[in-house]
């Protein structure tokens, strides 16, 4: 079957250059384009691509934060940022969100379609040249998110950590109200306390948070 994929570019002659060279791969089939970031969104919520090749700097959602919401939302479809800028600070952050791949639009066609190709099958595709300093970005990213996650989580107050370590453990907002005795709309005060405080936007990052940074103890179920 077709790789199915959507192109993501705000230069409209770009993206149409694009869909033409792409599908003279026998294995891939350009099922839509987007010249904008919110009009991108759409249509992989409704088109469910298997890959997104997608612009860094566009209009609206730029590419990072299209990837950021495609995760929020728990959307598979599998992401390629292809940018014209270098930056490496802008690879590092395209990785920290989650981007399956990132390459520079100097690639060659042939690069483009083996990214696609690698990203389907659960690789991650990284420039050889960026890779160094992509990682020496992240240990010291790490470093300082470590001291940063126990600053934030000093302001959770022990009802909010014993909610956000239900929320951890996988337990709904009814589930969280039954063990600690208090009503759905208190679970869901409290979880907007969480992640206000946390500086996160829903509670797939609470959790996602609070897991990296070790601020709760994760409860296992019994076997």
């Amino acid at each position: 079957m077709s790789i199915r994929v959507l192109v993501v570019d705000n230069q409209q002659l770009f993206t149409e250059a694009m869909r033409t060279l792409l599908e003279l791969e026998e294995d891939i089939e350009v099922v839509g384009e987007a010249y904008d970031g919110a009009t991108a969104l759409e249509k992989i919520r409704s088109v469910r691509p298997d890959v997104a090749v997608v612009d860094l700097r566009m209009p609206g959602l730029n590419g990072i934060e299209l990837v950021e919401r495609m995760k929020s939302d728990e959307i598979s479809t599998k992401t390629i940022i292809l940018t014209g800028t270098t930056d490496n600070e802008f690879l590092t952050r395209a990785v920290e969100v989650g981007v399956d791949g990132y390459l520079t639009k100097d690639c060659a066609l042939g690069e483009l379609a083996v990214a696609i190709r690698k990203v389907v099958s659960g690789e991650t595709v990284i420039p050889s040249g960026q890779l160094k300093h992509l990682l020496r970005s992240l240990a010291d990213r790490k470093r300082r998110d470590l001291s940063t996650g126990a600053h934030l989580a000093s302001f959770l107050t022990p009802r909010e950590k014993e909610v956000l370590r239900l929320l951890v453990a996988g337990k709904s907002n009814e589930r969280i109200a039954r063990e600690l005795y208090i009503s759905q709309n208190t679970v869901r005060t409290h979880i907007q306390n969480i992640l206000s405080k946390l500086s996160v936007h829903s509670k797939l990052e609470a959790v996602a948070f609070a897991v990296r940074h070790d601020i709760v103890e994760v409860e296992r179920e019994p076997t």
